[in-house]
């Protein structure tokens, strides 16, 4: 038998887990017991292409002229925002007349509470 090291465990846990393992193996094994583990649950799933958010990648794939333009959109608009006028940030957005992809990067560069103020605004 081997033995367990596992963190932050006493001597007599580390032998309760061999046990433990030792005594499910042997069952599974003498049984012919199927068991599905963590690799089964993931076995043909796409992995995601990108920890970070879209938003984030469409920004980050802009040239740096257009990332510039939309950094300088954003200061305007979070300026405006931070001066509870709501109403002008949105209306600036929309004298920008950015296109889909420009719209995305820019909401890529507000916090949650600038969106969900911009938001509130325009849908009421």
């Amino acid at each position: 038998m081997a033995d367990a090291h596992l963190k932050g465990c006493h001597p007599i846990q580390n032998l309760g887990a061999v046990e433990t393992y030792s005594r499910r193996y042997l069952y599974v094994t003498a049984l012919e017991i199927v068991e599905h583990d963590a690799l089964d649950a993931t076995t043909g799933q796409d992995t995601p292409k990108s920890a970070k958010p879209i938003t984030k990648d469409v920004f980050d794939g802009m040239s740096i002229e257009d990332q510039e333009a939309i950094r300088s959109i954003g200061v305007q608009v979070i300026s405006l925002l931070a001066m509870d006028d709501v109403e002008g940030a949105v209306q600036y957005i929309e004298q920008c007349e950015l296109d889909a992809d420009s719209k995305t990067a820019l909401w890529s560069l507000l916090d949650s509470k600038q969106r969900a103020a911009i938001k509130k605004f325009t849908t009421r």
